[in-house]
């Protein structure tokens, strides 16, 4: 029997036989971790993908892109020939049982598209800390109902959604990526801190118009750690930084570029939680590569389509949102720019919840960006590098303060680079 089929009834088998041992295998994990192609113990989704979809084509015996319930019979023989005559007629069972539930239209037959969803649906319910990888506790951990519930790996259910009203009568709905049950798994990571900073000191910055002569860039900030950009003010006291908005938004820019993978963590009280929207932008560079302090760069002025359709490319994070009217948007943001790009929606876990300090943690690992709002995941991307350009990489950070914010407290900001 070839091993991506060995490798389907594994997985669809996990729930039931978690602690089972099989013959030639001391445990199902250890079947399912034979596709583990870098050795580091655990099946990321490239892996996963991989084997799946070579069984795919392994059980599609009439190459007609679609799995009927005879060629679903047909795992009997194989899974008998490794696993024993009534293992494998019972697991052949149970596998076509869970195989059919992947049958979105009830025609009977599975569809590539239907058996890629059901497993992708499969992977989510082993990976139980979300980190987009499957170890060996996880796998052996799968509950019993994966095998035995009337909807085994979710099919039929649809993930929970948020919307927002878009402007002309429109409303965007996109899967809600937050979760309030956990926060950053920083424990197998490799942090290394690049910058710190606790306010207890006189502050070094200066504001963007002092970099200007006769309307052009004529110098960099040399010699300061922050650009302050828009109608604002920016001062320290008692341990604090206050960035306070002057009937405009503002933008404060720490001068130092980053390294693509990192974790940004800073404090932040706003003097209003009912009132206000505050922004990260992080990987920011030219859209030319260079610096966006470099002399070629225009001048921005904290007006938002500056920094999102401008002459920078960044990503940025709405972890808090009120409108300007004093609605609650009930949701933060992922966006990709050069462009203003929607890419995933969470939770608001800061909105209403008082004056804080609440800390905020932006974790860029590759093309995974995950929000934590105090403790809580607030939204999550895994950019695909494809859709909306390259994954973007090394880059400036900065804090954004919408204008009708008014002011905030920020009580540090510190800067890891980090690595798995």
């Amino acid at each position: 029997m070839k091993q991506t089929l060995i490798f389907l009834a594994a997985l669809l088998l996990a729930g039931s036989s978690g602690a089972m041992d099989l013959p030639g295998m001391n445990t199902v994990a250890d079947l399912l971790l034979q596709f583990d192609a870098n050795n580091d113990g655990s099946l990321d989704r490239d892996e996963f993908e991989t084997a799946v979809s070579r069984g795919f084509v392994e059980m599609d015996k009439s190459y007609d892109n679609k799995i009927t319930e005879v060629e679903i019979e047909g795992l009997a023989e194989p899974i008998s020939r490794q696993w024993g005559d009534i293992a494998g007629s019972a697991a052949a069972v149970a596998i076509k049982s869970i195989l059919l539930t992947l049958d979105a239209n009830g025609d009977k037959v599975l569809s590539e598209a239907e058996y890629e969803q059901g497993c992708d649906r499969c992977f989510g319910k082993l990976d139980a800390n979300r980190d987009d990888r499957l170890s060996r506790d996880e796998i052996k951990s799968l509950p019993v109902r994966l095998l035995f519930a009337k909807d085994p790996v979710g099919a039929g259910k649809q993930p929970p959604t948020l919307s927002i009203k878009a402007g002309r009568g429109k409303t965007i709905e996109m899967t809600d990526t937050s979760d309030a049950t956990r926060g950053l798994d920083l424990a197998k990571l490799k942090l290394e801190l690049l910058y710190e900073i606790d306010f207890s000191k006189p502050l070094k910055f200066v504001k963007e118009a002092e970099l200007f002569t006769d309307g052009k860039r004529a110098r960099k900030p040399e010699g300061t750690d922050w650009v302050l950009e828009g109608k604002a003010s920016a001062r320290v006291e008692n341990g604090r930084l206050f960035l306070k908005n002057d009937a405009g938004h503002l933008v404060f820019w720490n001068t130092r570029e980053f390294p693509a993978d990192l974790l940004i963590e800073f404090g932040v009280s706003p003097a209003d939680s009912n009132k206000g929207l505050n922004i990260v932008f992080f990987a920011a560079k030219g859209r030319d590569g260079g610096s966006i302090f470099d002399l070629s760069q225009p001048m921005r002025d904290g007006e938002f389509k500056t920094y999102h359709s401008g002459e920078i490319n960044n990503y940025h994070t709405s972890y808090w949102a009120i409108t300007s009217g004093g609605e609650a948007r009930g949701t933060s943001h992922i966006r990709k720019n050069h462009g203003f790009h929607l890419v995933a929606m969470g939770r608001d876990f800061i909105a209403g919840q008082g004056a804080g300090p609440h800390c905020i943690r932006v974790l860029k690992l590759g093309n995974q960006i995950t929000v934590e709002a105090n403790g809580k995941i607030e939204v999550r991307w895994e950019d695909d590098g494809k859709t909306f350009g390259p994954v973007l990489k090394e880059g400036y950070v900065s804090l954004r303060q919408m204008s009708h914010t008014g002011e905030c407290s920020y009580t540090h900001f510190k800067v890891w680079a980090a690595r798995q």
